[in-house]
């Protein structure tokens, strides 16, 4: 044995002081509870309240890593391009830490007081589906979208917080807002939150409010996420951009854009049978744990307790990137009759896909389905004019050279990394890319011909085989 074996064996034995503090303990958790909330153990579980089954997926932990607070670190995180928990965090010496448990602090707080956008479901179900009604589509698939399960409301504070504590209220609630400059106060040193020295100028930090079995639908952020859990807990299911054709995503054009199709509380297998092989990654965040969200990962995320919560936000590069090709003058935009335009667009972008891609019908045509499931008997009905896939001979001459070099490269360098194109050698950066094209071309060929023709236009000229 070595010496501080010997020495250890001298000691008197600490087993019957553990037994003491361990029942000491026991007793002092059933007398306190939490000030913000009883913790449910049950909520803890593998299970949504009134959900489907997540253990159905295959699920793998995110791993955990101590934080190191400065700038060089979220750099390396985010050249890692996966999720981690970041643990011993720096919110561990914010004031938000002690001050937001206190159960009288937030519902009081100034910037709390008139809170008009909270919402509540209608039915008792905690996903909550925003729409964007700019869409193109929305007038063709008025009759496909459901009621929303939620309404907006004005509450104070303390009926808010009242609210997500009540457990006999079986409605559910979240409140979702830009941090104003007096909570900031709480939430110091940040500077280290952001990616970018723009975003970190910025301070932008926004804030969750929810109850117990609240969270949005399945979706995806283009942008890097810091997200902070600073009271109770929550869970995420996270799931890989390459995956997307597993997820079901909405076309670019609908009202549901960069969401998923599948109903969280009643995933219907049958429609959507690729789901449960999804790769997918569980989270589960307590007070102090910081989750890093890469750009492009789809998540799923369900308060367990009463909950509050922080985001933060730093670009990816890709609304840049794509900002400058939608807004460039293209020889297609100039061609005034309706007909030509369209087949020329068409062309347009074949050119652009073979440039980019050995087999772009390989590439693109999962992602493709997988957006258009719902809607296809819906669009398939349209007739396509064959011409529409053909230049009309008048316009042969046409050259298209340096708008097919144009799109090439803002594909080419659709994410940007500390002022450095990504390399198209990680699969998320080409899922990425894949999903960008096929918005490209959603929103070019409904420029061209109108919502209602995209998916005739794009099955029929482009992914036919």
């Amino acid at each position: 044995k070595n010496p501080k074996s010997k020495r250890e064996e001298q000691q008197p034995s600490a087993f019957p002081w553990l037994l003491l503090s361990i029942f000491f303990l026991a007793v002092l958790a059933a007398l306190v509870t939490d000030k913000f909330g009883t913790v449910e153990e049950e909520y803890l579980g593998y299970v949504d309240d009134a959900s489907w089954p997540v253990e159905n997926l295959k699920l793998r932990e995110v791993e955990r890593v101590d934080w190191a607070p400065h700038v060089p670190f979220y750099s390396k995180l985010a050249h890692t391009r996966r999720p981690y928990i970041l643990t011993n965090t720096v919110l561990k010496n914010w004031k938000a830490t002690e001050k937001w448990l206190d159960p009288e602090y937030l519902p009081q707080h100034p910037s709390l007081q008139n809170l008009d956008s909270v919402k509540v479901s209608t039915n008792g179900v905690g996903t909550m589906t925003d729409q964007n009604p700019g869409r193109p589509l929305k007038p063709f698939v008025e009759d496909t979208l459901s009621s929303p399960n939620f309404v907006t409301v004005n509450l104070t504070g303390p009926q808010l917080f009242e609210a997500i504590n009540d457990q006999n209220n079986l409605s559910k609630y979240y409140s979702y807002s830009k941090i104003d400059d007096e909570l900031r106060k709480d939430l110091m040193p940040n500077t280290f939150f952001w990616l970018t020295i723009d975003d970190a100028r910025a301070n932008e930090f926004y804030l969750w409010i929810s109850g117990p079995g609240v969270g949005p639908a399945i979706h995806y952020d283009m942008d890097h996420n810091m997200f902070s859990q600073v009271v109770g807990h929550k869970r995420f299911i996270l799931i890989p951009p390459w995956e997307s054709h597993k997820v079901y995503p909405f076309p670019s054009l609908h009202p549901y854009d960069r969401k998923s199709q599948i109903n969280w509380e009643n995933v219907d297998t049958e429609k959507f049978p690729k789901f449960e092989s999804v790769e997918a990654y569980v989270a589960f965040l307590g007070p102090g744990d910081v989750l890093y969200v890469p750009p492009y990962w789809w998540h799923k995320v369900h308060s367990l307790t009463p909950s509050v919560s922080l985001s933060s936000l730093s670009s990816s590069g890709v609304y840049q990137s794509m900002k400058k090709l939608y807004s460039a003058n293209l020889v297609v935009d100039r061609i005034t009759t309706r007909e030509d335009r369209i087949a020329a667009t068409v062309v347009f972008i074949e050119k652009v896909l073979n440039e980019m891609y050995e087999d772009y019908y390989a590439a693109l045509s999962p992602l493709f389905h997988a957006r258009w499931k719902n809607l296809r008997d819906k669009f398939g009905r349209i007739k396509i004019n064959p011409m529409f896939c053909h230049l009309p001979k008048e316009l042969e001459g046409e050259e298209f050279s340096e708008d097919v070099k144009l799109a090439v490269e803002k594909f080419a360098s659709v994410q940007m990394l500390e002022g450095a194109p990504v390399s198209l050698k990680y699969p998320d950066v080409r899922a990425i890319r894949d999903t960008e094209v096929l918005d490209w071309i959603e929103n070019m060929l409904s420029t061209a011909a109108g919502p209602e023709l995209v998916y005739g236009l794009i099955l029929n000229c482009l992914l036919e085989k």
